[in-house]
């Protein structure tokens, strides 16, 4: 019979409390990981673009799909206008500067597919605004290199007319 003895079950119990101690600190940073990426992709960030170019749309019975800034087509009823502002974001505002090159080469690829960003204005806006003009962008994450734009507005005091 194999009788362990009193310092053989030390030993274990050592080993099983430093395995659970380290496990919970291991448990607890991706934790922490988790909260964090779930608040960031939660927060709205500041961004600036610029326009880049603008565009009038009028719907009939034989022109009644518009495309959406993701691609997908878009039904309409005859006789609806869309006046498009497209933009092109400069700037992800105070991020890390890895991430905001991480955003901006993706931002890059977007427009290289021909998937540029655009924001449906009214009439008022679409007049007022101009190419070349500065624009207040909000938008939180979606993913890694992935961004939902909450807001795209008229332009800032830096290029304000």
């Amino acid at each position: 019979m194999n009788v362990r003895s009193g310092k053989d079950w030390s030993i274990l119990l050592i080993v099983i409390v430093g395995l659970l101690v380290i496990s919970s600190l291991v448990m607890r940073k991706v934790i922490n990981g988790i909260e964090t990426s779930i608040i960031a992709s939660k927060t709205a960030h500041d961004a600036t673009a610029t326009v880049v170019r603008k565009e009038y749309l009028k719907f009939d019975e034989k022109s009644h799909t518009s495309v959406d800034e993701d691609g997908f087509p878009v039904e309409r009823r005859a006789g609806d206008e869309e006046w498009r502002i497209y933009y092109r974001i400069d700037s992800f505002g105070k991020i890390d500067r890895t991430e905001e090159l991480r955003l901006l080469k993706a931002e890059e690829e977007r427009y290289a597919k021909n998937k540029p960003r655009f924001r449906i204005v009214s009439k008022e806006q679409y007049d007022y605004i101009q190419k070349g003009d500065r624009l207040s962008v909000s938008w939180h994450w979606l993913g890694k290199n992935k961004i939902e734009i909450i807001s795209a507005g008229k332009p800032t005091t830096i290029n304000n007319k």
